[in-house]
């Protein structure tokens, strides 16, 4: 019995050992070498010329206005951006653009893009020149398909019914399986199409803004080809309709943390086969005011914040590790080579890959597609070229990691039985303020003041917030605070879900408005917290439509009453 039992055992472990390793690993993806695959979010809507308005590369959104058209007195052009391509702005149309961004890519060790695609014809077009130059290059390409375009943007879709969005969804389901599917460098995974969604969130006139999972299944159940498919977040719920789930690398630096684990929680369950990390350079979308509602702002640090979510990316054990992003210049998440950074983001990951998987790195490689492109410029892409010779702009910035475990020391410490950041610490707090030339938060004191000048009619459109708040469901808590105001004026303190991976926000417990006036008062609001969701849960203070000044102090979040 003991050597039969033994026997089993063997090979039970042998099949295992056949099946983690590289080679197989190779095997499931149409890409080459063992996983974790680099593959970068690829943005395809700019363009190039005052004919075009400059599209992508001009914004105008509250305060934050920038017009291409124009130059800058260091001859840049006013781009939307805080980051600038290193051969200038340009058209996501042009085959030379894309193949430059491609090879690139290839020579740092990227094998694919992930196309973040709405299903405009000018999308369309654009997908299918990154295609044509993938399949040049022996790179795969997928789609993330943007399923909230069929709910909230009615300039491009207006549908009035849920059937008429719904509708919207197959279709372009359709397009993009017969399309793009049958092409070459179309990525799969096990033979099978891989893409995934970026998550709608909220609701609208037709209900949710986005397709429940009921609805994809629908949607999935009429494709000519079966679709390994995936979805932000960890939301079991919608384990269903998705066979894997990625992550996307938060603004706020506590979101970032624990992935991977609750992944491995999802596929022990049987409710994920894999799962796709991020890392991610910096963030910065202050030219964009936020998509209006306040900019965010985590600085680079040299290479710190990529290295940070390079180490957590690499936890256990990705299929894919998603480079967030190529060239999403609005929200300056931008590895895409720059003036400001030259090729160092691509060197560094690169290096550090190359080390994880035993080969060398090679910098020469990954500068020459630029040297190529440059040299067959036509004269109005020389135009937009820096100024000097080509060496100077190949050369290293000397960029290091200056903060070493920088998302760790963007955290405070927390009180061990405070759930929350110390109030007074402008570290403690992501501001979310639509107007931030006209509002700012300061510490005066041991106390933190938010001066408000100008608003509008969305309360929510001013307010101070910390992510990833640990609560257990069922527990019950007690919020206390000090406030004043120069004006009697009510906030409102609330904890709601981070949906920003699901499209799942609610609140969870707490949702109060409290009435301050000119003199200090401490408040204190029991609750129990209910309906949480993996994703994790905010607190925040909302206060807009209101102007003036509001002081807080010892804000503390602990358990029991």
């Amino acid at each position: 019995m003991q050597a039969n039992l033994a026997t089993k055992l063997a090979i039970v472990a042998a099949i295992l050992a056949a099946a983690l390793s590289p080679s197989n690993a190779a095997e499931k993806w149409n890409m080459t070498g063992p996983a974790p695959h680099l593959v970068a979010h690829y943005i395809p809507w700019f363009s190039f010329g005052d004919s075009t308005g400059w599209q992508g590369w001009t914004r105008s959104i509250n305060s934050a206005k920038h017009d291409a058209k124009n130059h800058l007195p260091d001859g840049k052009r006013d781009i939307a951006s805080v980051c600038y391509p290193l051969i200038g702005p340009y058209s996501s149309t042009d085959h030379a653009v894309v193949r430059y961004h491609l090879a690139t890519m290839k020579a740092a060790g990227i094998q694919g893009v992930f196309i973040d695609y709405q299903a405009e014809e000018r999308v369309k077009e654009r997908t299918q020149v990154v295609f044509d130059e993938a399949a040049k290059l022996d790179m795969k390409v997928t789609i993330c398909y943007e399923e909230k375009t069929n709910f909230i943007w009615p300039t491009f879709r207006n549908p009035s019914t849920r059937e008429a969005a719904i509708q919207y969804g197959l279709d372009d389901m359709k397009y993009i399986a017969t399309k793009y599917a049958t092409q070459p460098a179309f990525m799969r995974c096990n033979g099978q199409p891989m893409m995934f969604i970026w998550n709608g969130g909220g609701s609208g006139k037709l209900g949710p803004n986005y397709y429940t999972g009921d609805e994809w299944k629908s949607i999935l159940a009429q494709m000519p080809e079966k679709f390994v498919f995936g979805r932000g977040g960890l939301d079991p719920a919608w384990s269903a309709a998705f066979d894997f789930r990625y992550s996307w690398v938060s603004p706020y630096a506590s979101a970032n943390f624990g992935f991977d684990r609750g992944a491995a929680k999802l596929i022990g369950d049987g409710k994920a086969k894999f799962f796709i990390s991020s890392m991610c350079p910096g963030f910065n979308d202050s030219p964009v005011w936020g998509w209006g509602v306040g900019p965010r702002i985590v600085e680079r640090k040299g290479l710190s914040m990529l290295r940070a979510t390079f180490d957590e990316a690499i936890k256990g054990n990705p299929e894919v590790i998603q480079l967030v992003t190529w060239n999403d210049f609005n929200e300056g998440t931008v590895i895409e080579p720059t003036r400001e950074a030259g090729f160092d983001n691509l060197d560094a990951i690169a290096a550090w890959t190359a080390k994880m998987r035993g080969v060398k790195a090679d910098p020469k490689a990954i500068r020459q597609p630029f040297l190529d492109y440059i040299a067959a410029a036509t004269p109005e892409q020389k135009a937009e070229l820096p100024a000097g010779k080509p060496s100077e702009w190949i050369a290293s910035r000397g960029l290091k990691v200056e903060v070493p475990d920088y998302l760790h020391t963007l955290i405070k410490k927390r009180d061990p039985a405070n759930l929350l950041y110390a109030t007074n610490s402008l570290e403690s707090w992501g501001c979310g303020f639509s107007y931030k030339n006209d509002t700012k938060a300061t510490v005066d004191g041991d106390y933190l003041r938010i001066d408000i000048g100008k608003v509008d009619d969305v309360f929510w459109h001013t307010h101070i917030l910390q992510a990833d708040i640990p609560l257990k469901e069922g527990q019950r808590y007690t919020l206390k605070f000090r406030a004043k105001a120069d004006q009697t004026r009510p906030i409102l303190a609330l904890l709601q879900t981070m949906g920003g991976n699901s499209g799942d926000w609610h609140m969870v417990g707490l949702d109060k408005t409290v009435d301050l006036t000119t003199e200090w008062q401490e408040f204190t609001i029991p609750f129990t917290a209910t309906k949480l969701i993996p994703d994790g849960s905010q607190f925040a203070f909302h206060m807009g439509q209101h102007t003036g000044s509001v002081w807080l102090a010892d804000v503390t979040l602990k358990s029991g009453k």
